[in-house]
């Protein structure tokens, strides 16, 4: 929320009747204002207008389906700026019902197309990077130092299938699928996703052939 210090938000817990809410309280008493969750999930902010006696929505979140949880379903990736087709299954992954996603019904999400090759603590899997990416939600906290060391903690658990390092918190690793992720133009964190060889030899291959036609055009 932008110009958050306009407010003084507090979250109050009623432990005799066990309810959780919070209260808050404006700057600019001069101008009533409110929060009101529309029956539409919305969080939006609006003040009163003595000239129309109604109240004119200045702020409303979230703002783009991209925003609604889980938008895409499991290991799929949302890109509102790719509207209407704004959900993608993850590299490596295809729909979970190509019927279903040709209507724009996202929500079974999608599926590995090969299978991960790890047996025993030893594998021939590897890791793409994904950047400009909102992280997967449902992440655990491992303890390591830098990016390498996560990795390597990660590719010792074959049920890890994904992970993340960020300074100032620490190595992050996801496990079963990748919940509620966003690809954005910028920003964002990296996303290392653990794929098979045969998925990531595809890859390059196809990389390959992409450079090898430009440079026969040029």
């Amino acid at each position: 929320m932008t110009s958050f210090h306009l407010y003084n938000f507090n979250i109050i817990k009623d432990n005799d009747n066990g309810k959780l809410y919070s209260t808050y309280s404006s700057v600019n008493v001069s101008a009533p204002s409110s929060f009101v969750l529309s029956s539409s999930g919305k969080l939006e902010r609006s003040y009163w207008r003595s000239e129309t006696n109604s109240w004119d929505i200045v702020w409303s979140q979230p703002n783009n389906e991209c925003q609604l949880y889980g938008k895409c379903g499991p290991n799929g990736s949302c890109n509102w700026k790719k509207s209407p087709d704004i959900c993608s299954c993850l590299k490596g992954f295809e729909p979970n019902s190509a019927e279903e996603w040709k209507l724009g019904n996202w929500s079974g999400g999608c599926v590995r197309k090969r299978a991960l090759e790890c047996e025993d603590g030893s594998t021939t899997d590897g890791f793409l990077k994904l950047s400009n990416v909102k992280l997967p939600d449902r992440s655990i906290l491992e303890v390591a130092q830098e990016t390498n060391e996560c990795e390597d903690m990660c590719r010792k658990n074959c049920s890890c299938i994904a992970f993340a390092y960020e300074r100032g918190l620490g190595c992050l690793t996801w496990r079963d699928s990748l919940e509620d992720i966003q690809i954005f133009d910028e920003g964002g964190q990296d996303l290392y996703l653990r794929l098979s060889k045969s998925d990531l030899k595809g890859m390059l291959l196809s990389l390959l052939q992409i450079l090898y036609f430009f440079l026969h055009i040029i």
